[in-house]
């Protein structure tokens, strides 16, 4: 097997460093994921924004609500102001305490 030079090496380690710069950031699993956590339907923007200021990843959120379903008021005071209605925060309480299939 040949060995390439070690500038080769460089320059082509250079060429993907230079073209993983330019590509767009990934979208957040945030704004993909968590406007469809609901069993109603997809939280808007705003309601999103205001989820993530008061869990700050899915698995607070899923706490959060889980706290709420079971009659905690604190949490169901903080997961009801941020999300601004009771219908959405409905949507969001059955989603994480129903049971799913995968088939």
């Amino acid at each position: 097997m040949q060995e390439r030079p070690m500038h080769h090496a460089n320059a082509v380690f250079a060429s993907q460093s230079r073209s993983k710069q330019h590509k767009p950031a990934a979208v957040s699993a945030v704004k993909t994921l968590l406007p469809h956590c609901t069993a109603d339907t997809p939280l808007n923007d705003a309601q999103v924004i205001a989820v993530t200021d008061v869990a700050g990843n899915l698995r607070e959120l899923v706490l959060l609500a889980l706290g709420a379903k079971d009659g905690d008021e604190d949490c169901m005071h903080r997961l009801g102001s941020a999300l601004g209605s009771e219908q959405a925060l409905e949507g969001v309480l059955d989603f994480f305490s129903g049971e799913f299939e995968v088939e």
